[in-house]
């Protein structure tokens, strides 16, 4: 065994630190844990153990609370530091010098704590003004995620805290600071002023270990480098190919145009042992590539040589395999010259068939091209972020990024008027100002998708209206209902417009449209639906979905099956859920209620035990010896034996919970079990794990969960589609190809059209509303509980009408009567979108619009929760990333600010469509330029610049924080706005109360919370000058942006002025 593979003698290493630190006791994570738990008498199912890593404590308290289960060393001084021992096996393949190091962090950093503890007034003081409230926020955001304070943590815990992390990162990590506190601006001062406060460079000097030589990280490098050679991965006897073979190859590819098989052939032939030549791909291959990638990507001549030489450098780095992330890059570019060099045609055979040859067989697909240039330039690029900056360095990102962006680019411009002509001549037109800049965001919206997914369908476009602020009007009568409303003409137009980029509505889904739309798009309708259908209807549905769980439950459990439904109880919930629906004293008060109640629940399950635990009595009880050994030896028992004695079954079979030997013996098993040392390991980490998934799990459990699964089987949908068109696309025929081919794709392609309409519909209609428990429950299984008993009277009747053997009869009925559930459940949730498509069922007032690529909104990008607080995830994903030393961990690194920069474009769009584009349609803003110049993203904020260079050098700054559980919406400074004339002002304030509503805010700046009030009836702002964000009527909206755009309003707020808001005064900030 070599000497970096053998064992380290952590004893020595921990004797030597101890020699010289002597207040210093080093355990294993797992005793510093339940040090910790004991020291704050925290239940052993707590799932967040703060600052488990290292613990300042004294002596008497160890020994009080820790006696019982450790042999701690006697000599101790009054105050110890109580350190966790570093995995030695991690370091094996780092050396001793990395183990030393981890050793020196954990020990510097709990001697700042120590320092920290002791500090007087006059210097917390000076820490305190160092810190400012958003750099303190940030850090409380920060270390709660990375259990470094509790959430109970007062500020002064958290600036402590905050101090020793940001020197320790300093002082061993500099390069991650900003990664780990993005808002601080100015790293290096602010250490010099924290650092002296605790004498951080006499600690940084005391605590080094003696060992480490070097001053710089001993990890091992995350280079990437060459792959090593194919022959390396072969058997000794399998024949290799020689150099010269290998440059034939590669000179055959080239005459084929498959540059990079060439370039890989040469680099491959440079190692097959002919030394003649070196290993470099050739340089004519190398730059015929890059003019082909300059002439399909669309820039300019000049670029020619910096791709090329990024082409030489992915290409050395695949080290001539096909088979490596690197040489797939370069496959991505070349197809994304292929599409360009080329025409796409779809085959057209049945139709050409059945008109006797008169229709074409192929027809061009110029709107397909363009997506897949810009696809491929997309793939690209993420390819390369996977692969992290080693390869290709900043001047690849940046090629490849503006590649993304000239081919993105081009892609809208060929695309969008097509998208918009085919809208306007489906009716869908807007009628006030609001609506004109809803209409671009529609087409946005149309683009982005197909820019993402090469395709959009009719359910692309119904979810888009669905919760666009451009609706659809009522059906105009039998005659529109006949011919199809605005939606299914945008239907068949978008079809025509941009054959192969978008896919028309199916036969279900079209007939589906309709048929709601009497229900959902004519007031009659809506009365049966809202009155009578969804009330009564949900509470049916919900009743006998309750009665299909309960009733084999207590079956099991209780020996008798109880029955929930009735008529009585479902006309009295029918009853309830209409007077929630229409009757706003009634959600009131029910909102009330069960504020109330919960907030009794809490008291007496959380809140109560822990004031009758702080009692003196109760603490001397519980601290007695008796109670301490039943807690010890009998507590764990008796719940495993309670656990499994209630998953009994009541009666009946050989066990039961009548048997009267199982208790006593449950109670033997358990016993001897959790007594032993290994059962109370397992059974400490079994209890940490309940408590963490509970901890995870009671984080907006209920709405993250859901949104959870649905984009869950959104994305297995969408995966499945995009297979389904991928093959789609391979059957396309090109410019360029024989007429062999032509006849071989057209065949192929109309056998496969048959085969994608049938998985399409089975994945859709049949299987995912089977699989997804959000729309199976309780829709699917009360179809299901409705089907089930029918199906012998059913395979009765198939097998004396037809003859059919029993058995077989049976087979078929169940498959059929399985299936079935499955459309119902889709029909639910597709009616659900189908009810907000039309105006008259748009909500009352502004609502939080989706942000983020999967549905989130403001809200859910910064709270952290169960599918929630994206943001704050990505840079924990960031943070762990850069603490590996390992090249994969580099690259999700990488991922990660990839992710986040796509975040960044994300929210540059929201303020883009919501706010900018409002503005500029307000009068007095023509030839304004007004754009988002900056978009910085932190843990617990995302600022953002506007900027309008014609009025002024300053932008105006708007900041969504993170505090208290919500969301704040800031103006950091009013930049321009300030030299804008009132009417022109007004527009602004407008926009940005609008964009509190939109974001989800629940506190935003005084001054911009409702410009369409009067100064009187404002809400009052609280010291921090945020006041609270009242809802916003939508009819308020729409008439105050045509009066700010001088269109009189269709019917004027009461009380809304004609010049809304005054001029923002105040000083101007900088951020």
């Amino acid at each position: 065994m070599s000497e970096r593979s053998a064992p380290f003698d952590v004893f020595r290493i921990e004797q030597e630190i101890r020699a010289r630190h002597p207040e210093v006791v080093f355990a294993s994570p797992r005793t510093l844990r339940r040090v910790i738990r004991a020291d704050r008498g925290l239940p052993a199912f707590w799932p967040r153990i703060p600052h488990r890593e290292i613990v300042v404590i004294a002596a008497r308290r160890l020994a009080e609370i820790a006696d019982d289960f450790w042999a701690f060393p006697a000599d101790l001084p009054e105050t110890i530091l109580l350190v966790a021992r570093p995995d030695a096996d991690r370091y094996q393949t780092q050396g001793l010098e990395a183990l030393l190091r981890a050793y020196w962090r954990r020990l510097f950093h709990g001697q700042l704590d120590a320092r920290l503890a002791g500090l007087d007034a006059a210097a917390r003081a000076r820490i305190a003004a160092a810190v400012p409230p958003d750099i303190l926020g940030e850090a409380r955001a920060v270390l709660e995620q990375e259990l470094a304070v509790g959430r109970d943590a007062g500020d002064d815990a958290v600036r402590a805290e905050f101090v020793a992390t940001f020197l320790e990162l300093r002082g061993f990590a500099p390069d991650v600071v900003g990664d780990w506190f993005p808002a601080i601006a100015d790293a290096d001062a602010l250490a010099d002023v924290l650092g002296p406060e605790v004498a951080a460079g006499d600690l940084f000097a005391a605590t080094r270990p003696a060992g480490i030589e070097s001053d710089d990280d001993p990890a091992e490098p995350v280079a990437i480098r060459p792959v090593a050679a194919a022959r390396g991965m072969l058997p000794a006897w399998w024949p290799r190919p020689t150099a010269a073979f290998l440059r034939r190859g590669a000179d055959r590819a080239a005459a084929r145009g498959n540059l990079v098989r060439a370039i890989l052939d040469e680099l491959r032939a440079a190692t097959a042992g002919d030394r003649s030549g070196a290993a470099e791909p050739r340089a004519d291959h190398v730059a015929a590539f890059a003019r082909r990638v300059v002439h399909a990507s669309g820039a300019g001549e000049e670029a020619v040589a910096r791709w090329a030489a990024f082409i030489r450098g992915v290409a050395v780095v695949s080290g001539g395999s096909a088979w490596t992330a690197s040489a797939r890059l370069l496959f991505d570019l070349q197809k994304l010259c292929v599409d360009a060099e080329r025409e796409s045609y779809a085959t057209r055979l049945l139709s050409w068939l059945a008109s006797a040859g008169r229709r074409p067989l192929t027809k061009p697909l110029p709107c397909q091209r363009l997506l897949a240039i810009h696809r491929h330039a997309v793939k690209a690029s993420t390819r390369l972020a996977r692969l992290g900056a080693e390869v290709g360095g900043a001047d690849g990102a940046d090629l490849l990024a503006g590649a993304v962006s000239a081919t993105g680019r081009a892609a809208r411009s060929g695309l969008q008027p097509r998208v918009e002509a085919a809208i306007h001549g489906a009716g869908l037109v807007p009628g006030c100002l609001v609506e004109e800049a809803a209409f671009d965001t529609l087409v946005d919206e149309l683009l982005d998708g197909m820019l993402d997914r090469g395709f959009i369908s009719f359910g692309d476009l119904r979810d888009t209206v669905s919760r666009n602020q451009l609706k659809l009007p009522d059906l105009a009568g039998i005659g529109e209902w006949l011919a199809g409303d605005q939606l299914l003409r945008a239907d068949r137009a978008l079809g025509a417009a941009l054959d192969g980029a978008y896919r028309p509505a199916p036969v279900y889904l079209a007939v589906l449209q309709r048929l709601s739309a009497p229900f959902f798009g004519v007031g009659a309708g809506r009365l049966l639906t809202t009155h009578l259908l969804l009330p009564f209807g949900a509470a049916w549905i919900a009743l006998h979905g309750v009665d299909h769980v309960i009733e084999p439950l207590t079956a099991y459990s209780l020996g008798e099956t109880w029955h929930i439904y009735t008529t009585v109880r479902m006309l009295a919930i029918g009853i309830l859920l209409w007077a929630m629906l229409h009757v706003p004293a009634v959600r009131t008060a029910l909102r009330t209620v069960a504020g109330m109640v919960g907030g009794v629940l809490y008291e007496l399950a959380f809140v109560l035990p822990a004031r009758l635990l702080r009692l003196p009595a109760v603490a001397a009880i519980l601290s007695s010896l008796p109670v301490a050994w039943f807690r010890r030896y009998l507590a764990s028992p008796l719940v495993l034996t309670g656990a499994a004695w209630l998953c009994l079954p009541h009666h009946g079979g050989a066990v039961s919970r009548s048997t009267p030997w199982v208790p006593p013996a449950l109670f033997a098993v358990a016993t001897t079990l959790l007594s032993s040392r290994v059962g109370r390991l397992a059974q400490e980490r079994i209890v940490e794990g309940i408590g963490r998934a509970v901890h995870q799990f009671h984080i907006h459990i209920l709405t993250g969960l859901v949104a959870w699964i649905i984009d869950l089987f959104r994305r297995a949908v969408d995966a499945v589609e995009g297979t389904l068109y991928a093959v789609d696309e391979q059957l396309r025929f090109h410019s360029g190809e024989s007429r062999a081919a032509l006849a071989v794709k057209s065949v192929l392609a109309a056998a496969w059209s048959v085969v994608d309409a049938g998985v399409r519909f089975c994945v859709t209609l049949l299987i995912e509303p089977q699989l997804n428990p959000i729309k199976h429950f309780p829709v699917v299984t009360v179809s299901h509980k409705l089907l089930v008993p029918m199906i012998p009277m059913v395979a009765g009747q198939l097998v004396a009408t037809t003859g059919m053997e029993k058995g077989l009869a049976l087979t078929v009925v169940t498959f059929v009567s399985t299936c079935i559930p499955g459309v119902f459940g889709f029909l639910a949730w597709e009616l659900k979108e189908n009810w907000r498509l039309y105006a008259a069922n748009r909500p009352g007032s502004l609502r939080p619009v989706q942000v983020g690529p999967h549905g989130e909104t403001v809200r859910r990008l910064l709270l952290p929760g169960f599918h929630s607080g994206t943001i704050p995830k990505l840079f924990a994903k960031l943070r762990h990333s850069r603490a590996a030393s390992r090249g994969s961990a580099q690259r999700r690194a990488a991922l990660a600010e990839h992710h986040l920069h796509d975040l960044e474009s994300e929210v540059s769009e929201f303020v883009e469509h919501e706010c900018l584009g409002l503005v500029r349609r307000a009068a007095g803003f023509d030839g304004v330029v007004l754009r988002v110049a900056d978009v910085a993203l932190a843990v617990d904020r995302i600022g953002i610049a506007v900027a309008a260079d014609a009025l002024g050098p300053e932008p105006l700054e708007i900041e969504f924080v993170r505090r208290d559980g919500g969301i704040e919406s800031r103006v950091r400074a009013a930049g321009w706005l300030t030299a804008l004339d009132g009417p022109r002002q007004a527009a602004v304030r407008l926009a940005i109360a609008g964009l509190h509503r939109l974001a989800g805010a629940d506190r935003a700046t005084a001054a911009f919370v409702d410009p369409a009030a009067d100064p009187q009836d404002r809400p009052q702002p609280g010291s921090d000058g945020l006041a609270p964000v009242t809802p916003f009527p939508w009819a308020t909206w729409r008439d105050a942006w045509d009066a700010v755009a001088g269109v009189s309003p269709r019917a004027a707020h009461p009380g809304f002025p004609q010049a809304v808001g005054e001029p923002v005064g105040g000083t101007r900030r900088s951020r």
